[in-house]
């Protein structure tokens, strides 16, 4: 195929091209054509993967790199980079479109001392107790995290649980910018009722006082919740909740958060 019939090709058909050429050699075709390369550059970008090994190399990068990560970057995966690191990129995701961060939630703090840091979705990685990850002395919203939808990858129940423990506080919440979350809890040992029924009271909680959050949604897919014997367990609570609230919503399927395609649609984790 000549040049000339390369760059006649329609759009769509060169983003397909550039998809299918990712990591190989997908910068070569910026090269092709001044059209193609204005077709490349936004799939290039569009989710871009921070890790310690590389995110030096980003932090030096130069003011036509930056406007194309502050223009077109509309997902930031970075589970395994450290507050430190983050810090060094702040201002560099700045996209009105950003879809979507997936890092720890002290990663997004640092990230968030840039005012333009607006992701519409944080997917929190790591263990984390429902308290530490929405409570007060977690992610300090609404500074913390300005978006709509949360996603809490692996809610950790608590280690030690007391039934006469009170439920926490999660009024803040309320004056917030978060509509939906979704959990999908993990349970340290076996058939854990009583950490169970903490889980199911701090869900209540949440509920109670949050009045203008439309949705969560439990998922129960986690293989240990099954190894653990769990799973039922959780399924039963969370039933008997979601018949007094019909807020909360519960999937049993084997979604993961660790699948970002699912993850970047728009509305689908939302959708059972």
């Amino acid at each position: 195929m000549s040049l000339r019939y390369f760059h006649d090709l329609p759009a769509e058909l060169a983003v397909s091209i550039v998809e299918f050429a990712a990591g190989h050699s997908a910068l070569q075709l910026l090269l092709v054509s001044s059209t193609i390369h204005k077709v490349v550059l936004p799939v290039l970008y569009h989710t871009v993967h921070v890790t310690p090994a590389n995110y030096g190399r980003i932090a030096k990068c130069g003011p036509t790199e930056r406007r194309y990560f502050a223009t077109w970057t509309r997902r930031v995966v970075a589970p395994t980079i450290s507050a430190h690191q983050a810090i060094q990129l702040v201002g560099f995701f700045t996209s009105q479109q950003l879809e979507s961060v997936h890092c720890t939630p002290t990663v997004h703090r640092a990230f968030a001392h840039d005012q333009l840091w607006r992701p519409r979705m944080l997917v929190a990685h790591g263990l984390h107790p429902l308290r530490d990850i929405c409570g007060p002395q977690g992610m300090m919203m609404p500074y913390g995290f300005t978006g709509t939808h949360l996603f809490v990858s692996t809610a950790l129940l608590p280690v030690a649980a007391s039934s006469t423990e009170s439920a926490p506080d999660f009024t803040h919440l309320s004056t917030s910018n978060v509509t939906h979350i979704v959990l999908q809890p993990w349970v340290p040992r076996p058939k854990a009722e009583d950490l169970v029924f903490c889980f199911a009271r701090d869900l209540r909680a949440l509920l109670t006082q949050c009045p203008y959050i439309e949705r969560i949604l439990v998922r129960l897919g986690n293989p240990a919740l099954q190894r653990f014997c769990n799973a039922p367990l959780l399924k039963c609570a969370l039933v008997e909740l979601g018949r007094e609230d019909a807020r909360l919503s519960v999937d049993d399927g084997c979604a993961s958060a660790d699948d970002l395609e699912y993850l970047g649609t728009r509305d689908g984790i939302w959708i059972l």
